[in-house]
């Protein structure tokens, strides 16, 4: 009766990890879903020294986007 009851705890133990490891697997699915889809909207602009635009990065950007990028019309 006690080897009865070790496989029976063996056993809820394997499918408990079992399920653990499937939650595992789907919240680190969402985490790397996160991830991208919080990069998606970001802007990489390379070769620019840390802390180039000071305080203000968008009158940088407006400021030096059209030197840049000449074909891009910031007006209107």
């Amino acid at each position: 009766m006690a080897l009865n009851t070790f496989t029976f705890q063996a056993d809820r133990a394997e499918k408990s990890d079992q399920r653990t490891h499937g939650h595992l697997d789907a919240l680190e699915q969402q985490v790397i879903d996160l991830q991208d889809r919080s990069r998606r909207n970001n802007l990489r602009l390379l070769g620019l020294p840390e802390g180039a635009e000071k305080d203000d990065p968008i009158g940088f950007l407006k400021r030096l986007l059209p030197r840049w990028l000449p074909s891009l019309s910031l007006t209107g």
